[in-house]
């Protein structure tokens, strides 16, 4: 692949990446084949913009990296809207995480770590009522939240096919080794499914801090 230049201005940035928590947006740090932001150098942003970028490309393709101050859609819906005030040219954004509380495919097939999930919908969760065993959205019109753009409908579409799939299983495989070869990743290594601990939703978690629960401290 052809050497690209690093981009003239935040208009060549096209896909940006939010991550909430910082082991998620570290693994995306360490993929980065050029990082921009170097030497005192930054594209800057727009006023009253109140984000953290990382710019810098992975591939062929420019991306910028954005950090939420803290996790929660408030947070997320801030962060996605300083994005396209400052990046106007944004045609794709990236919510990549470590995806908690995921336990089975709609076909009922157990997932386990390693396993990689890509979405192919959004579903706002105040659009929606949450009941004992299940959640149930909301179906009216203006409840619905608007489809993805055909361009990417086409690429999700595409993802399921036996091609895509190997490829994508080769490439997570070949990308999780390299960040497990960095020194700062060096204890980061696959448990196997046999180590997976999915619990029930009614398991009652101990409290991590010492003291806290009466509960948890008699346990």
């Amino acid at each position: 692949m052809a050497h690209l230049l690093r981009p003239n201005s935040r208009d060549d940035f096209e896909i940006a990446i939010i991550c909430a928590l910082s082991i998620e947006r570290n693994a995306v740090e360490a993929l980065l084949d050029e990082e921009y932001e170097t030497d005192g150098f930054s594209y800057g942003k727009a006023a009253g913009d109140s984000n953290a970028y990382t710019t810098g490309r992975l591939g062929n393709q420019y991306i910028v990296l954005a950090y939420m101050p803290s996790i929660g859609m408030i947070s997320a819906a801030a962060v996605a809207s300083n994005i396209r005030s400052s990046f106007e040219r944004i045609k794709v954004g990236i919510v990549v995480g470590v995806c908690g509380g995921v336990p089975r495919t709609a076909d009922g097939v157990e997932i386990l770590l390693g396993d990689v999930i890509i979405s192919t919908s959004v579903i706002q969760i105040d659009f929606g009522r949450q009941y004992q065993n299940n959640f149930i959205k909301k179906d009216r019109v203006e409840d619905t939240l608007g489809r993805a753009n055909p361009e990417i409908r086409a690429f999700v579409g595409k993802v399921p096919g036996n091609l895509v799939r190997r490829k994508l299983e080769e490439k997570t495989s070949i990308f999780s080794a390299q960040i497990c070869a960095k020194d700062e990743f060096y204890n980061s290594t696959y448990p196997r499914p046999e180590n997976d601990k999915l619990y029930l939703s009614d398991y009652w978690h101990k409290h991590q801090k010492q003291g806290s629960c009466i509960i948890c401290g008699d346990s």
